[in-house]
């Protein structure tokens, strides 16, 4: 390659060549700035717009599939939380997202109350963000209360935060459940903090991790919110698509394939019954039925036996007589 292929950094590049430009002016062309730092006019089509507030670093079908996972999480939780706090908490993923350190803690209330946990063997800080009217409501479930809203928004007392610990435990037990195929997690609690200006567990350019869950309990409504270093749940991320990837898919079975018998199932008694069907009587021959009494049957009544297996009509067959005993023979199978 020769010198005079090179470009200069901040020099405009000549235009595109792409169909559709005939008769455009290259000054109307929007202008795109290369990684060398060079420019070049390049039509609206090509260019595509990015969010470097809000980095995203996994493909759809990742992101699909770990949203999907997360949204199976949230309903368990719920369904958890709701026999913990003895009250119905409705949960629905609201957030899934990747967003910088500082942007988290912007959007913190005032006062906030965040759960430092360290999730083992992962690197960084998780942090559990619960709004403190949302957390008021829980404590005061936990001690029999009615969960009413509260009137003002204030910092939790010790006592409080000690009894919402209990709750949050499960939040961060059920998130590390999440991966239990991939990695064996445990939430270890490292305290908490009501002022986002002591936050710093990370640096203000560290990409989080940030699931959403808008959780409602009587008249309030709030977001719980997880977050974990994105560099620390990346690994699992890869491990449990590769997991999906090479999940071994169940062979349909055969159509004609023998049933496989189990030797431990021999030994089990199951109850074997004969029945005859048809026999009809009205209510008040009934009622006046005594000991004595000869009941006609039909002349077929012998042909229409229907065998039960385990309480279960299983085949039909004929009655007779075998070595002097009472015998069935088997004459089909019943229609399910």
């Amino acid at each position: 390659m020769s010198d005079t292929e090179f470009q200069n950094p901040g020099e405009e590049l000549p235009p595109m060549e792409e169909p559709g430009m005939e008769g455009i002016p290259a000054a109307e062309l929007p202008l795109a700035y290369l990684s060398d730092g060079s420019g070049r006019r390049t039509p609206v089509a090509n260019v595509v717009s990015h969010d470097f507030r809000n980095p995203v670093h996994l493909v759809a079908g990742d992101l699909r599939r770990l949203r999907q996972h997360h949204e199976s999480f949230v309903l368990s939780l719920g369904s958890r939380l709701s026999n913990y706090l003895r009250s119905e908490v409705g949960m629905v993923l609201s957030q899934f997202v990747t967003q910088t350190y500082e942007a988290f803690l912007a959007e913190l209330s005032e006062p906030c109350h965040v759960s430092l946990y360290k999730v083992e063997p992962l690197r960084g800080t998780c942090l559990i963000d619960v709004h403190p009217n949302l957390g008021q409501i829980m404590v005061e479930r936990l001690l029999g209360g009615a969960g009413r809203m509260p009137e003002i928004l204030r910092d939790l007392s010790e006592i409080e935060v000690a009894l919402l610990d209990q709750a949050l435990q499960i939040i961060a037990a059920e998130w590390c459940g999440v991966w239990s195929k991939v990695a064996d997690l445990k939430p270890v609690s490292l305290g908490y903090e009501g002022n986002r200006a002591f936050l710093n567990t990370a640096a203000p350019d560290t990409v989080l991790l940030v699931v959403g869950i808008q959780t409602q309990i009587g008249e309030c409504a709030e977001t719980v919110r997880i977050a974990l270093p994105y560099s620390s749940v990346e690994p699992l991320f890869h491990r449990m698509s590769a997991a999906s990837d090479h999940m071994d898919v169940p062979k349909p079975p055969e159509a004609n394939a023998p049933s496989q018998w189990k030797s431990e199932y021999s030994e089990v008694p199951i109850s074997v019954s004969a029945e005859v069907q048809g026999l009809q009587l009205t209510a008040q021959e009934t009622a006046q039925l005594d000991v004595g009494d000869v009941i006609d049957l039909p002349a077929d009544f012998t042909s229409q036996l229907t065998l039960r297996v385990g309480g279960v009509p299983k085949f039909t067959g004929n009655l007779g007589s075998s070595e002097g005993r009472w015998a069935v023979q088997i004459t089909g199978r019943t229609r399910r």
